[in-house]
């Protein structure tokens, strides 16, 4: 009858021998030993490393990318020769220098994303050096060699927890940057790919449990597959957010005209006042005359502050951070962009009710209101009204806006969301707005809702969580 032979440090495959062998008795290996032994972590690591080629030229502009497709040719070779570690130890030198730099490979792409810090260290690489020369130097001793392999081990426990630590930092310190989609989805695929597996590791060389390590190999996949998610997240993330700042810059440039004349205005009474303001103090001295003046070129300055502090609140670029805002400050702000742009065609009537302050961003909730407004003023021909209401129903804010222009057709009121979608004339839009104030509201865990009849005008409901 045959009997099973096996390795008690780890190996996981065995051999079939028969009783009494004799030399001339062959040993052979299953299928599923050779798939156990040979197949996954070959294969494993094949893929490890095509994972990691896609990443390095997926991600042009990502700091230390050279040093993550170090990393990944470091853990592709260690599952690729970890056959011939466990049979012929023919190709043992490239497997221990693998095994040995791969902690110094991780800690150096730590450092550099997503934390950025440009200063050079030299000590995770002369520790991997010194386990390369304990290594070689201990191989032909085995007892001391497995000590050695239990210290390594948990030089690579250290080096990935190092790794982790530095990617939660990041994630608390900068919550709203678009780099932390990329570093979140980094972290789950490396505690999902390297956590599991090195608590076998654990097991097996400190513990000597009977765990196939080979086995768990594939698991190592699954670091570039979900740090390519998180790549390809964040790509998408940056791209909508490249869009909508060109929307927003767009709409700006429709509204300077407006803008212009609107300054002007102020300016000229400015500067209308300040000859007769120094002749009426130099000579005349009537203080009367002196503070209507004064008054007039207050009104002015004030006139020309509002327009550029709504500029600067509507423009500022890269702000995402979230906060508690006054919803009615920021259509405020708003306004004083779009008013100039009225010729008094329009009649504004406001009734805010809405006394909660809601968690948002300024700014993307600031360019919903001034796209939905745009719009509004777009739609209105001739002569006609918008009225603008804010209140608090259920818990959340409502924000209306309503205008009398000439309305949505039905059939066209199921793409006006759509991304490029336009029923304007070539060159006067983009046909994002929509698309991106939806995208907004429902990164603020809000919606949107319209409600148009040709020749009735438009109605936008915005509703955000309070």
């Amino acid at each position: 009858m045959p009997y099973w032979q096996g390795h008690k440090k780890g190996k996981v495959y065995h051999s079939i021998v028969q009783e009494a062998p004799s030399p001339e008795t062959a040993s052979i290996f299953s299928l599923g030993d050779y798939i156990g032994v040979v197949v996954l972590p070959v294969v494993s690591g094949l893929l490890f490393y095509i994972l990691g080629l896609v990443l390095y030229y997926f991600s042009p502009l990502m700091q230390g990318r050279q040093w993550l497709l170090l990393l990944h040719l470091a853990i592709a070779l260690y599952l690729i020769l970890s056959p011939d570690f466990q049979m012929t130890y023919r190709l043992q030198p490239i497997f221990m220098l693998a095994f040995s730099m791969a902690p110094a490979l991780a800690i150096q792409y730590a450092r550099l994303f997503p934390m950025r810090q440009e200063k050079k260290v030299l000590w995770p690489w002369v520790i991997s050096m010194l386990f390369l020369l304990m290594h070689a130097g201990l191989f032909r001793y085995p007892e001391k060699w497995l000590w050695v392999e239990k210290l390594l081990v948990g030089y690579i426990v250290f080096s990935y927890g190092y790794w982790i630590l530095q990617q939660i930092i990041y994630i608390r310190k900068y919550p709203q940057d678009i780099q932390t989609i990329v570093v979140k989805y980094q972290l789950k695929g490396q505690l999902m790919a390297f956590i599991v597996p090195l608590l076998a590791v654990i097991a097996i060389f400190i513990y000597d449990v009977a765990i196939p390590l080979n086995f768990l190999a594939p698991l190592t996949i699954l670091f570039p597959l979900f740090f390519f998610v998180g790549v390809l997240l964040g790509k998408i993330q940056s791209d909508k957010m490249q869009f909508a700042q060109i929307e927003r810059r767009a709409l700006l440039g429709n509204v300077m005209t407006g803008l212009a004349h609107e300054i002007n205005n102020p300016l000229h009474f400015i500067y209308a006042g300040v000859d007769p303001l120094r002749e009426n103090i130099m000579h005349k001295g009537d203080p009367a005359a002196s503070i209507e003046l004064v008054d007039a070129i207050e009104e002015g300055a004030v006139r020309i502050k509002n327009i550029l502090q709504a500029l600067r609140f509507y423009a500022h670029p890269g702000d995402r951070s979230v906060k508690l805002e006054n919803i009615n400050e920021i259509i405020e702000q708003s306004l004083h962009l779009l008013r100039p742009l009225w010729n008094n065609k329009v009649t504004l009537v406001e009734n805010f009710l809405l006394q909660d302050e809601v968690q948002c961003n300024k700014t993307e909730i600031g360019q919903v209101i001034m796209n939905l407004l745009n719009n509004a003023t777009q739609s209105i021909e001739t002569q006609g009204s918008i009225y603008i209401d804010t209140k608090k129903i259920d818990n959340t804010a409502k924000i209306i806006i309503k205008d009398t222009g000439v309305g949505i057709d039905a059939s066209v009121q199921k793409r006006i969301f759509d991304p490029f979608f336009t029923t304007k004339k070539p060159g006067s839009g983009t046909g994002l707005g929509l698309s991106i104030v939806q995208d907004i509201m429902a990164r603020h865990n809000g919606n949107i809702s319209v409600e148009s009849e040709k020749g009735k005008g438009t109605t936008f409901i915005l509703t955000l969580p309070l």
